[in-house]
């Protein structure tokens, strides 16, 4: 072995120590530590930088632990193109260590002060655990490039850096395929994580954040992260950047984060993600931003993004042709602005995206988007929302829970607050569904439907932003009522602020039109019913007589929730049921055959009960005289018994039960089988099975079946007819 002299004219220097010849030498572990000690006692003396080894082979553990303080700490250690077994260090104190070019089983460095830093490049380790710098103090940078591990060595963490203090952190070039640890790192410059492969040995975590805290800028570029990535509190000072990155999970969260914590941007640009990422809080200083990427989750049902209860300080960017193969949401979140600019989502839940119990005080624009889902701002409050160039290619459509009926539920604003709303309408490629724009429960400053509507004149000749409100959606009626592509607004329970008709007043408050259960600011009826009735008659104007149909019938429903109470509400409400005010055929269709099918099967009873009889009342005929006029002679029944009453015939047989039902409610027509059979009467009630108090209830019964029969029929016959229509 031969020793480097010492530069006699440097302050700091470096030991350096190789083989005699070209050949390596093998030199034992004990020997190396005695090397080093020996320096560090020179050093004492003399300032020497470093000491280096070069070309040797390590025969067993190298251990240095408790060597080294803060006043007398050890020279850099330099391993080049060494083989070791193991580096071990506890609780030592030195300037550095670099390992490079060389091939062992680990590093491990644990409750050490390193003041400069730590450099292992190009190195080849088969340890469980081949770097371990846990616990650690490091004054500089802590380099980890080019390291591998042999594919035989059972792994189980590739770095395990958890509890790191470094001024910087940076992985370059590490593709062994196992899991990263940088738990609790607090990292006062940059993270970066470039070309690196990380997978996880339980198909779980692949790389652990855990508290991690960054005090400038966190980067994953050119990586494979095929596990989990889970963070407990994760903040950094600026930007976390996923850049070209691969992320692939069997099931459940790729990206699972209790809080995060981001002074800058989250950037998430051309990954390629397999799973879920979730973030249960947290606050970002300036924008979430996705560009050119492609989200998938892990099975149909799956959600992508789940953000809950983040603040933004900038804007949600959904970008530049980024696909979203599932769907995404964010509750309870604050934002400046959305945007959401050129995507495609192509698998939906039941729904696409969803902005739920959000905040935006800026701009909400939905432009150039595709998607097979519906768009959701439910209970949320936004200021200017613009949804333009929308192209909705449902994949089925879904079970809508607020009509009962299959609809494809595009745009859902229930129980939100808008300051402006702009509609440049969807249009949608697959037949047969109905887009419905929900604005329930809402409340809106203006909406704006195109240029075209937005001075629309009122009936009475003024100018009316409710009337521009109604006329952009009657002009959306006209555009996509049209079978096979349906439109439908359902704005039950929506608050519309009327405003001045100049646009430099518009924000002034005129008059508020409330129309709600919700609302009972105004409980005048004529308040309540106005916005149904502009809309019904520029309906009608433009010809579209079945949709201001459908609107007058909503208005009355209204009127009946919010004015009606006791009896009046009940009639109200079972007129609605049957009959649809007089506006459906089919309710009154319906009725008609219920109302006949309970007569013939109370009639099929009173047959089997024998409460039905043949009418054999006395009957009078007429007798001619000879002198041509006529004398009424008593015709008896055959064959009477004396002393005795009369039984009564059953009617059983005699009659048809729905065509006796059909007499009895039809006042006009007359099918004779009323005439034939009639109920018993009181005098007679001792000679058969029933008590008079039983047929009492069946004369009842059938003076209720044909007075409410009658009442029936002349109300169908004033819906088929068009006489029960309110004209507005």
């Amino acid at each position: 072995m031969s020793q480097y002299p010492i530069p006699q004219d440097k302050q700091q220097a470096f030991v350096s120590f190789a083989p005699q010849g070209a050949e390596r030498e093998k030199v034992s572990a004990e020997r190396i530590r005695e090397l080093i000690s020996s320096v560090w006692v020179q050093s004492s003396e003399r300032v020497v930088a470093g000491v280096a080894f070069n070309k040797f082979d390590i025969v067993g553990q190298l251990d240095l632990s408790n060597l080294g303080d803060a006043n007398h700490p050890l020279p850099r250690l330099i391993f080049h193109s060494c083989q070791f077994d193991q580096i071990r260090a506890h609780s030592a104190t030195m300037l550095g260590m670099y390992v490079e070019a060389s091939e062992g089983a680990s590093v491990h460095l644990l409750h050490c002060d390193v003041l400069v830093g730590i450099n292992i490049n190009e190195t080849k380790l088969s340890d469980a655990v081949p770097v371990c710098i846990s616990d650690c103090k490091v004054g500089g940078q802590v380099l980890l490039m080019g390291v591998v591990t042999a594919p035989e060595a059972d792994k189980t963490i590739l770095f395990d850096l958890e509890n790191l203090s470094a001024d910087s952190l940076s992985i370059d070039g590490c593709k062994s395929g196992q899991t990263l640890d940088i738990s609790n790192a607090d990292i006062s410059s940059s993270l970066i994580v470039h070309d690196c492969t990380f997978s996880s040995n339980d198909a779980l975590v692949a790389l652990r954040l855990g508290n991690l805290k960054v005090g400038g800028y966190v980067r994953f570029s050119n990586c494979t992260i095929a596990g989990q990535v889970f963070g407990n509190t994760v903040s950094a000072g600026s930007h976390f950047q996923f850049a070209n990155v691969k992320g692939r999970i069997e099931k459940g969260n790729w990206l699972l984060c209790d809080k995060f914590e981001i002074g800058g941007s989250v950037q998430f640009d051309a990954v390629d993600i397999v799973g879920q990422l979730t973030v249960l809080s947290g606050a970002v200083g300036l924008n979430i931003r996705v560009s050119n990427s492609m989200f998938r989750a892990t099975q149909s049902g799956y959600e992508l993004f789940s953000f809950y209860r983040l603040k933004l300080g900038g804007a949600l960017h959904l970008d530049s042709g980024s696909t979203f193969d599932g769907a995404s949401r964010f509750n309870d979140c604050s934002f400046k602005n959305i945007y959401v600019n050129k995507c495609e989502f192509t698998k939906q839940k039941s729904w696409a995206l969803s902005i739920w119990g959000c905040e935006v005080t800026g701009d909400t624009k939905i432009f150039d988007v595709k998607t097979a889902g519906e768009l959701i701002f439910s209970e949320s409050k936004l200021a200017v929302v613009d949804f333009s160039n929308l192209k909705f290619v449902p994949e089925k459509p879904s079970q809508s829970t607020k009509r009962g009926q299959i609809v494809f539920e595009t745009i859902d604003l229930s129980s939100t607050k808008i300051d402006k709303l702009n509609l440049d309408l969807p249009t949608i490629t697959t037949a047969g569904d109905t887009i419905v724009i929900d604005l329930s429960a809402s409340e809106i400053g203006a909406i704006k439907y195109r240029k075209d509507d937005y001075y629309m004149k009122g009936v009475d000749g003024g100018e009316h932003w409710l009337l521009r409100f109604f006329s952009s959606m009657a002009n959306v009626f006209a555009r996509f009522n049209a079978e096979p592509r349906k439109t439908r607004f359902i704005w039950e329970g929506c608050k519309y602020n009327y405003k001045s008709a100049d646009d430099a007043e518009w924000a002034r408050n005129v008059e508020d039109i409330a129309w709600s259960r919700s609302y009972r600011t105004y409980q005048r009826r004529e308040n309540t019913t106005q916005p149904y009735a502009f809309l019904a008659e520029y309906l009608r104007k433009i010809g579209l007589e079945h949709l201001s149909d459908r609107v007058i019938l909503e208005m009355k429903r209204d009127v009946r929730r919010r004015h009606e109470t006791g009896l009046g509400r009940f009639w109200s409400w079972l007129f609605d049921i049957f009959f649809g005010y007089g506006y459906s055929k089919l309710r009154a269709a319906i009725t008609l055959i219920l109302w006949v099918v309970v007569g013939s099967y109370f009639t099929a009873i009173a047959l089997e009960r024998g409460a039905l009889v043949l009418d054999t009342q006395v009957v009078s005929t007429y007798v001619a005289r000879p002198g041509g006029t006529q004398e009424p002679r008593p015709v008896l029944p055959l064959n009477p018994q004396e002393n005795s009453i009369a039984e009564p015939i059953p009617c059983a047989g005699s009659v048809d039960p729905t065509l006796y039902a059909i007499d009895l409610m039809i006042p006009l027509h007359d099918f004779g089988q009323a005439k034939v059979c009639t109920l018993k009467s009181a005098s007679n009630v001792l000679s058969g099975s029933l008590q008079l108090d039983e047929i009492s209830m069946w004369w009842i019964g059938k003076y209720l079946y044909t007075m409410f029969g009658w009442l029936i029929v002349s109300l169908v016959l004033l819906t088929f007819t068009g006489t029960l229509k309110a004209r507005t």
